[in-house]
């Protein structure tokens, strides 16, 4: 196995990589999302840097990644900045300038509270 001949024990590379590798990537999706009826007003738009879109292949500009899902990911901030304007608007205003913005303000105020329906009534 690759990790024995690393000289790396499974359950390290579990804890040191696996684990906290995959709780940013669940912080970020959170973070890109929020619950609602209307799928447009769902999905965030986090500028961020050059560092972070080339990180994240701008997948961090989600409105327009969930919208044009077929625009290949080098020309979603191009889009982003000439539609800016409009994709603001209907997305609601969802957006944050980079991810310390959204990390300081989700500190001190929860970013949502999702409440999710009733169970339907039992039609007998």
């Amino acid at each position: 196995m690759w990790l024995d001949v690393q000289g790396i024990v499974w359950w390290q590379y579990i804890v040191l990589c696996v684990w906290p590798g995959l709780s940013l990537t669940l912080m970020r999706s959170y973070a890109e999302h929020r619950p609602g009826d209307n799928n447009h007003r769902r999905c965030v738009i986090i500028e961020g840097s050059w560092v972070t879109r080339l990180l994240f292949m701008n997948v961090n500009i989600h409105q327009v990644h969930h919208e044009f899902p077929h625009l290949p990911w080098f020309m979603v901030y191009g889009h982003w900045r000439r539609y800016k304007q409009s994709i603001l608007v209907s997305n609601g205003g969802y957006f944050y300038q980079n991810y310390w913005s959204l990390m300081m303000q989700t500190m001190v105020h929860p970013k949502d509270s999702p409440m999710y329906p009733k169970k339907p009534a039992n039609r007998s």
